[in-house]
């Protein structure tokens, strides 16, 4: 079991206690889903998955016929986010560096794209 670390000891039931650092701060994510919302983009994109809790608010964010593509370089990272959005219709994570995939990529225009580290 993982030790909690100084928020989650500070504020055990604030919103944002389980935060984990190298994640989009919270406060971030708010912003991008009121784009989201406000704008309802069909084709999306992010770069650096992560742990797909982004990826995972942008879609309940985004319309139900919308489709959201996260990429994802390192592939430990890829499969436990590929596992967390497996049911999640229009979700895609893909194994790919982002410079990479961009320069192949010839499908639909992105509606609204979030580049990520």
């Amino acid at each position: 079991m993982n030790k909690p670390n100084a928020l989650e000891q500070l504020f055990p039931n604030h919103p944002y206690a389980d935060w984990l650092a190298g994640s989009c701060e919270p406060w971030t994510v708010d912003i991008i889903c009121s784009l989201i919302r406000a704008t309802s983009p069909m084709y999306m994109l992010e770069t650096g998955t992560f742990e797909a809790m982004t990826t995972l608010r942008m879609h309940c964010a985004s319309g139900e016929d919308s489709t959201l593509i996260s990429l994802e370089c390192m592939k430990d990272r890829w499969e436990e986010a590929s596992t967390k959005c497996l049911d999640l219709k229009g979700v895609t994570i893909l194994n790919v560096e982002a410079v990479a995939f961009l320069l192949n990529y010839k499908g639909p225009k992105f509606d609204f794209v979030f580049l990520d580290d």
